[in-house]
C-alpha cells in the first residue's frame, strides 16, 4: 500500500481547537469506508450503507490498479465500471479469486449506484448489502487494503 498523506487523512481528521484563547490541534480518529458501511448497515440505513460500500469499492481500486493504468487515453480519470474492469488484470497476477472482481461489478450496477442516487423504484435488500459487507471483507484481507 503506498504513504502518500492519504491513508493519514482517512483514518484521523485534525481540526483547529481554541483553548484559553490559544490555538491547538484537535484530532479525531475516523472510520473507514467499510466501517461506517457496517455501522450503517446495523442501523437498517441501508441506502447509506450502500454509498459507503461504493466509496470503500472506489477506494480499493484506486489502491489496487497501479496510477498509470487509472487515466483514459486523454489523460481523464477513469469511472469506476473501468477501474474495477482494469482490476481485473491485476487481481489475475496477484491469483485474487476472479469471482471477487466479478462481484464487485455486479454490486456496483445492483448495489452501489442505486444506492448513491435517487431512485426510489430499486430496493435495496439486506441480504444483498450484507453479501457485499461479506465480499469488501474478503477483499480486504486477500490484499492487505484497508477498506
Amino acid at each position: 500500500m503506498r504513504f502518500d498523506g492519504t491513508l493519514w487523512m482517512r483514518l484521523c481528521k485534525m481540526y483547529e481547537d481554541i483553548e484559553n484563547n490559544k490555538a491547538k490541534p484537535f484530532i479525531l480518529k475516523s472510520k473507514t469506508n467499510l466501517e461506517r458501511a457496517k455501522s450503517f448497515f446495523k442501523q437498517k440505513e441501508f441506502a447509506a450503507s450502500a454509498n459507503h460500500l461504493r466509496k470503500a469499492t472506489e477506494f480499493f481500486v484506486h489502491e489496487y490498479v497501479p496510477t498509470r493504468n487509472q487515466y483514459d487515453r486523454n489523460f481523464k480519470p477513469l469511472d469506476l465500471s473501468s477501474l474495477i474492469g482494469k482490476s481485473r488484470a491485476v487481481a489475475r497476477m496477484n491469483r485474487l479469486p476472479a469471482s471477487l472482481i466479478q462481484d464487485l461489478d455486479l454490486m456496483r450496477t445492483h448495489i452501489f449506484n442505486p444506492g448513491s442516487h435517487y431512485d426510489v423504484y430499486t430496493p435495496i435488500f439486506q441480504n444483498d448489502l450484507k453479501r457485499a459487507i461479506e465480499t469488501l471483507e474478503q477483499v480486504s484481507t486477500l490484499t492487505n487494503i484497508n477498506l
